[in-house]
């Protein structure tokens, strides 16, 4: 890992419903953010899902080897690349383990899964986009 490396992967998105003023009135669109939500499929069981698949890439800043027992430290940034292509993140410097920021880089997992998680990506249809959009 050297500073200026970047890694890119795989990232699950949902639609959002984004509200916004103008001198119309209020506005509602759909836009992208990184993540999944949850369906039950069973009285005991739920399943992830997400409506399109996008990136995250994650750029080093710097990484500090420091005095044991303490494990080296990455510095980066991260943006995300929704399905559509469009680019968007804070200038947010993050910091975590060496480990931590491989696997990171390896596969991205949202929050509540784990390995054993199916991921199912399916967009929404015209019912739940009215439905988001509030008509």
């Amino acid at each position: 890992m050297e500073p200026g490396q970047t890694f890119e992967v795989d990232c699950p998105f949902v639609r959002d419903p984004y509200r916004e003023q103008d001198e119309d009135g209020v506005i509602t669109t759909l836009t992208w953010k990184p993540g999944v939500i949850w369906e039950m499929v069973g009285p005991e069981d739920a399943r992830a899902r997400a409506h399109g698949v996008g990136r995250v890439r994650y750029t080093v800043v710097s990484v500090h080897n420091l005095p044991r027992p303490y494990p080296a430290r990455v510095f980066f940034l991260r943006k995300w690349i929704s399905p559509e292509g469009r680019e968007f993140g804070a200038n947010k410097l993050h910091v975590m383990t060496r480990d931590a920021f491989r696997r990171r880089c390896h596969s991205y997992q949202p929050a509540g899964a784990d390995q054993w998680t199916e991921l199912v990506v399916e967009d929404m249809s015209a019912d739940e986009r009215e439905k988001a959009l509030g008509q």
